[in-house]
């Protein structure tokens, strides 16, 4: 029992002790501590302007079995395309939501009409025949009207 109670003793000492140590702020780093740049880097105008990043992924692997492994893979990834589904549902209803403070305007056009097939002898029109009417019928039609 004794023997449990130095570990024990220990151990306690040991966890305050360490969280002494944790337990304090930590030194500021000023810029004096920075190493001194010569003066042959500064002002340097870079000349190489191409980035590999900029250049499509097409071009800059030339192998075309390569090429086509990439490409295979990027149309059946299911991450990007469900990646790609959610941006356009995001890009969609920022639209909607801004077209909600946008003024509206609407356009309309329409035209009534009416055809009448009329036929003196409906029964020897080339077609529509059994949908003309008699020129009598539609003069009545044209009183009523």
């Amino acid at each position: 029992m004794l023997k449990y109670r130095k570990i024990h003793a220990y151990v306690t000492a040991l966890i305050i002790a360490l969280g002494v140590a944790a337990c304090r702020v930590p030194s500021m780093v000023s810029d004096a501590d920075h190493a001194v740049i010569p003066e042959n880097y500064k002002n340097v105008q870079i000349k190489d302007t191409v980035n590999s990043g900029m250049v499509p992924w097409k071009e800059y692997f030339t192998d075309p079995n390569l090429n086509a492994l990439i490409d295979s893979a990027l149309k059946n990834n299911q991450e990007l395309n469900i990646s790609l589904l959610e941006m356009q549902m995001s890009q969609n209803e920022i639209r909607v939501r801004k077209g909600e403070y946008l003024p509206s305007l609407g356009i309309g056009a329409g035209a009534d009409g009416l055809i009448v097939d009329v036929h003196d002898r409906p029964e020897e029109a080339l077609c529509d025949g059994p949908q003309a009417i008699l020129p009598k019928e539609f003069a009545e039609l044209m009183k009523i009207s």
